[in-house]
């Protein structure tokens, strides 16, 4: 395929029911060599002229590979930017958004981070319709409102519980959804493949002296960290090891984090 095939396909796309079909189109398309896409994505993307012919021969050194083995990322957001004027070009995306909405190239954007998560939620119409085709197998959709259904019914479900287990922290009593799959939280841990139910279904095991050692190595570490010399500064290669601390709120909202016995 050539990039004047590229155009004649494209003509034939204002044909086209629906975002399937145009998923087809792309995925034929992405089978052209890395220096056809790459004189269009490398302008789009704003990479420095400089860097081109680089680029390019680098490609040439790694044996001329697809774009998806030799830039896997570059192609993903190739993929999107194509989808994205294809779609709009077939009119299967609106040109125009109401007013004081944001511009649909920037909805579209927020699909360059899909391949560094596992669950995707948004509430966004053109999300719900997008996202899903561009999915791996071990991705998942899921829309805004059903999440938030969904934690509203884990607060009460966990608030539901009797007082004095609530007293000892919602870090403690939650620390993995609950066993009932009736509940979306509880279906994406299963789906993600976290291995959680064997240990769920067990009593937490406790070792007050191995936890009282770990405390006390934790503060000998705090009293070795202060310097003799508040105002001496180390060089990173002087420096043996750094130690930052954040304090925790007790409380979230209505839950408490922790219980009693944590100081």
């Amino acid at each position: 395929m050539t990039l004047a095939s590229l155009s004649s396909r494209r003509l034939r796309l204002l044909l086209f029911p629906g975002f399937q079909e145009l998923l087809v189109e792309f995925k034929a398309a992405a089978q052209l060599p890395f220096p056809q896409w790459g004189v269009y994505e490398i302008i789009a993307f704003a990479i420095p002229v400089q860097l081109h012919d680089e680029i390019v021969d680098r490609w040439k050194r790694s044996g001329s590979p697809p774009i998806r083995t030799f830039a896997p990322y570059f192609r993903h957001m190739l993929g999107v930017d194509l989808f994205f004027s294809l779609a709009v070009a077939s009119d299967q995306i609106s040109r125009v958004r109401p007013k004081g909405k944001a511009d649909n190239k920037v909805d579209i954007a927020y699909l360059y981070y899909l391949p560094f998560c596992h669950v995707f939620v948004s509430a966004d119409n053109l999300h719900k319709r997008v996202v899903p085709l561009f999915l791996r197998p071990d991705q998942t959709f899921v829309d805004a409102a059903d999440l938030k259904a969904d934690l509203q019914k884990l607060d009460a479900y966990y608030w539901a519980m009797p007082e004095d287990v609530k007293k000892t922290g919602f870090y403690k009593f939650a620390k993995h959804p609950p066993l009932d799959d009736s509940f979306l939280i509880t279906r994406l841990w299963d789906r993600m493949g976290v291995e959680w139910r064997e240990s769920a279904s067990k009593p937490d095991p406790t070792d007050k002296l191995k936890d009282t050692k770990i405390i006390e190595e934790l503060n000998r570490i705090t009293e070795a960290a202060k310097s003799s010399d508040p105002s001496a500064r180390l060089s990173i290669e002087e420096t043996a090891f750094m130690q930052i601390s954040r304090s925790v709120a007790r409380k979230k909202g209505k839950w408490d984090r922790f219980g009693s016995e944590v100081e």
